[in-house]
């Protein structure tokens, strides 16, 4: 999960995404990374860390 949120500082969405799905594929059900998935198809490609409102 230590990846995923470093590809999102980082604003590579795409590849935090694909991360997190795969680390929910395997079963990991942490409520961080469920919201977290919830959220990165929301955020535009250039806007990590904002939220659209």
């Amino acid at each position: 999960m230590v990846l995923a949120a470093m590809a999102i500082e980082r604003e590579q969405l795409g590849n935090a995404l694909e991360m997190q799905a795969k680390l929910i594929e395997v079963g990991e059900r942490t409520p961080e990374l469920l919201y977290n998935a919830g959220l990165l198809p929301l955020l535009p490609a250039s806007g990590a860390g904002t939220v659209p409102g």
